[in-house]
């Protein structure tokens, strides 16, 4: 159950990071991305989604999820929570947030090495 929760949150990670980074028209799913994510795997590809700005990395994942949205949301927007669900990453910390935006401090570490980074999350809704 944490395995699939990770996977979950993983996904929903970085598909919420594409979207605030930008809005991605609609992009077609292959037939077999959609029968690998329906039988519960989480399919990553090395595409960048359309609509994605050009100094965008990184690939997309899909996955099927298996609860209401305001479930899902939740998880996104429990930014506390995220180290949780990654590896490297030793903490995450609302530095700003109101009803429409929030600003995370993320720090990651591998090794003796460590960074931070903002995250900038906008409501669009």
């Amino acid at each position: 159950m944490i395995r699939k929760t990770s996977k979950v949150l993983t996904v929903l990670l970085a598909v919420s990071f594409l979207a605030a980074a930008s809005a991605a028209p609609t992009i077609v799913i292959s037939e077999d991305i959609r029968r690998r994510a329906a039988a519960g795997d989480v399919v990553v590809t090395a595409e960048l989604p359309l609509g994605a700005s050009n100094m965008a990395r990184g690939g997309t994942a899909f996955a099927v999820l298996r609860a209401s949205p305001d479930q899902v949301w939740r998880v996104i927007m429990d930014y506390r929570s995220h180290p949780r669900f990654y590896p490297h990453m030793t903490s995450a910390e609302v530095v700003e947030r109101d009803e429409r935006r929030a600003i995370i401090r993320y720090r990651v570490g591998v090794g003796r090495f460590s960074f931070r980074f903002y995250f900038r999350s906008v409501s669009i809704w």
